[in-house]
């Protein structure tokens, strides 16, 4: 599926290091010339050996992904595989396993939309949240290419960014306490970063969670603006959305036989980040080149 296989990749910057790299996660499975970069740092050099579109930035990955999206249009990518994917593969997470994984689907894509399934309880309630983590998405078939873009629309209209997914006060203490970094949990920037990283943050986290409730919940694309119901588990599945096993939520996984390995290094990662997060708010600017990526 090499020649019939698209990429998407938003990156914050670019270096001779990331190109290697994204090279390299490509090989066998995609062309160079069937990817394309949207960049979204403006002060970044031109992204040598791929199509490169300067994004906006207006919401972060999300625009990055939309816009990347549109400017594929005239490839008729409703008929083809596509994986749209940020930076963070080659910082926060196992990218070797990645790579594995997205070989697999990218020569047997199922006709869905797949990603890192995540499914997590709002403390406090019966509430379990079924959503895609939003650094990662395998899409392929009519349907699931129409879902990713409807999704992508509706989270970043004004009145849904910046808008919690959820009206329940136990949600919004839920990410808080993510931003907070409380009990040594949570987000690997807590403590250090500016207001305005971490409203954009706050910001990412509600429309990745309004996405799940989209695409895999009760709020459908053409009535995005409502509030998700307060069930034991949300997840019943969206019609129009095609799984790869029906009501199975991790059959929507896109490392498949792969996942349980994946999510035990990507812990491993998240568990780093966190500790030299919190070494470099003690040592400061002592911390030197031993310093933690800063990606949100």
């Amino acid at each position: 599926m090499a020649g019939q296989t698209w990429a998407i990749l938003v990156a914050y910057g670019w270096s001779p290091r990331l190109e290697s790299q994204w090279r390299n996660f490509l090989r066998d499975w995609c062309l160079p010339s069937n990817a394309l970069v949207v960049q979204n740092d403006p002060n970044a050099p031109d992204c040598s050996g791929f199509q490169t579109l300067r994004g906006s930035n207006s919401h972060a990955e999300f625009s990055g992904y939309l816009e990347g999206y549109k400017a594929l249009a005239d490839h008729h990518l409703g008929q083809l595989p596509l994986l749209v994917v940020n930076d963070t593969l080659f910082s926060h997470r196992w990218t070797s396993g990645w790579r594995r994984a997205v070989r697999l689907w990218a020569h047997r894509p199922p006709p869905a939309l797949l990603g890192d399934t995540r499914l997590d309880r709002i403390p406090g309630t019966p509430v379990e949240m079924a959503y895609l983590s939003s650094w990662i998405f395998g899409i392929h078939g009519v349907e699931a290419h129409a879902a990713f873009f409807a999704g992508l629309e509706t989270v970043v209209k004004p009145e849904h960014w910046g808008t919690p997914a959820y009206e329940m006060s136990e949600y919004g203490g839920m990410v808080q306490g993510y931003l907070d970094g409380r009990n040594g949990r949570g987000w690997s920037q807590a403590g250090r970063a500016t207001s305005e990283v971490r409203s954009l943050k706050e910001k990412c986290i509600y429309a990745e969670h309004r996405l799940g409730g989209i695409w895999m919940g009760k709020v459908r694309p053409s009535d995005a603006d409502s509030r998700l119901e307060t069930d034991v588990n949300v997840y019943h599945g969206l019609e129009g959305v095609p799984k790869r096993l029906d009501g199975d939520f991790e059959g929507q996984n896109l490392a498949g036989k792969w996942r349980w390995a994946i999510r035990v290094f990507d812990r491993g990662f998240s568990a780093k980040r966190r500790y030299l997060g919190m070494l470099k708010g003690v040592m400061g600017d002592s911390w030197g080149r031993f310093g933690s990526n800063d990606r949100v």
